[in-house]
């Protein structure tokens, strides 16, 4: 299957990774910086992305967590780690279903409502912080590439539909809109001074056919 972009001189072009599934994924609970492994259905997909991805890298980054350096591993035996990627904190709805979560967490959500952007769960991140620390290192890793170049960044679904947001100038109150299943890919360009989003949440049939296998 031909990938959704057209590499160029003139750019960098940026594989934009979610992680496979996890346990707590399945279970719809809040995952941020638990080290959370893949489960068999996350081992199915990442397989299957590395089977079936129609390019190869130059370079292949990921964030420490033990979920997304496996993913990386089947794009490329040796990834560099990228801490500024890492997932956005929960803080204290870490590993919580919403059947979990109490009274006490209801004036959080009121203010996440208002303002998903600036709330940051209790002892956890903001989306907008999220977003400011994994943009730069994004920048950062495409400035070091030679225009031509095609990378990887295994990240996470926050991240991800964050940075999404601002390349597409929208608000990040609709990051939402940005939906990111596990192990698809979000394709930047990079141009030299700015990205630009060529396609988002694309995920190889083989990859999309293994969840709704019920693996």
């Amino acid at each position: 299957m031909p990938a959704p972009w057209t590499p160029t001189p003139h750019s960098v072009v940026v594989a934009l990774v979610r992680h496979g599934r996890t346990a707590w994924n399945a279970e719809r609970r809040f995952l941020g910086r638990s080290d959370i492994p893949l489960d068999a259905c996350g081992e199915a997909q990442v397989q299957a992305l590395g089977a079936t991805f129609p390019t190869r890298f130059h370079k292949v980054y990921t964030s420490p967590l033990s979920r997304a350096r496996a993913t990386a591993r089947v794009l490329d035996a040796s990834p560099h780690v990228l801490e500024d990627v890492v997932e956005m904190s929960q803080g204290e709805l870490e590993g919580k279903g919403r059947a979990e979560l109490t009274s006490d967490h209801a004036a959080f959500f009121a203010r996440w409502l208002a303002d998903s952007a600036e709330t940051a769960p209790p002892g956890g991140e903001s989306l907008v912080a999220t977003r400011d620390r994994a943009l730069p290192a994004l920048i950062n890793v495409a400035k070091q590439q030679p225009m031509g170049n095609v990378i990887a960044v295994v990240s996470h679904q926050m991240v991800i539909a964050s940075v999404s947001c601002t390349i597409a100038n929208d608000a990040l109150s609709n990051w939402r809109d940005y939906g990111i299943p596990n192990a698809s890919v979000t394709w930047l360009a990079w141009d030299g001074s700015a990205f630009s989003l060529l396609e988002r949440a694309w995920r190889t049939p083989e990859v999309a056919a293994i969840e709704s296998e019920g693996l």
